[in-house]
């Protein structure tokens, strides 16, 4: 007969393997602490014995988790992403996505070639956003890490007036007339150049990528339907 708690979508158990379990590094304290769980709560089982992926066109499933899919046209350039993640990564990348939802600060840990960097990228192609990554080492300064996260939400603001602007573009292509003519053309260029230059803004000097994209917006607005 199967325990009071098991299985249920408000049970408790359901979420001692991402709130506790998840956080002990060893499979052995890992299992300890499921054991515990199990016994405190009276489930004969937890949603980490099978845990289960589901793979839709919109989102991606597994456990209690969701990760939903970008609808319509990416801005985020491709990421060379694993098709699948082994079943014994599905309680980390459960407790990984959930993580993200309530905006707390993953730490994956584990030896080299155990899948975490292909979980992380996994990940970033299904929600279809831009990963980035760089390298820690025993000399890397506090200031360095704190200037690096500044830097970084400088380069979002970016990205957000290109995006902004890329969606005017595209309304306008949708306005426009069916035939297809010179300021049709321009329109589709204008928003694959912007689209080169999202990918391209950690390489590029902020005050030329503004420029440029304060051009794309004078041509746009230029050639609005009107």
């Amino acid at each position: 007969m199967n325990g009071k708690f098991d299985l249920q979508p408000l049970s408790p158990v359901e979420y001692t393997d991402m709130i506790y379990t998840g956080r002990f590094r060893t499979q052995d304290d890992q299992a300890t602490s499921a054991k515990i769980s199990r016994g405190f709560f009276k489930a004969s089982s937890m949603s980490r014995d099978h845990q289960d992926m589901v793979e839709l066109p919109s989102e991606l499933i597994i456990g209690h988790s969701r990760v939903v899919k970008p609808s319509g046209l990416s801005w985020a350039p491709p990421i060379v992403s694993p098709l699948d993640i082994p079943t014994s990564m599905y309680n980390c990348t459960e407790a990984l996505i959930r993580c993200l939802e309530l905006k707390w600060l993953p730490i994956l840990t584990g030896p080299e070639k155990s899948e975490k960097s292909s979980l992380v990228k996994f990940l970033a192609a299904r929600k279809g956003v831009q990963l980035r990554v760089f390298s820690l080492h025993s000399g890397t300064d506090t200031s360095d890490l704190i200037g690096g996260f500044e830097q970084s939400n400088m380069e979002r603001q970016l990205i957000a007036i290109i995006e902004d602007t890329c969606q005017i573009i595209q309304q306008n292509l949708e306005n426009s007339s069916p035939c297809r003519d010179a300021s049709t053309t321009n329109l589709e260029m204008s928003c694959r150049d912007l689209k080169c230059l999202k990918s391209l803004i950690f390489s590029f000097d902020t005050e030329k990528l503004v420029a440029l994209q304060s051009q794309v917006v004078a041509l746009n607005g230029s050639m609005a339907p009107s």
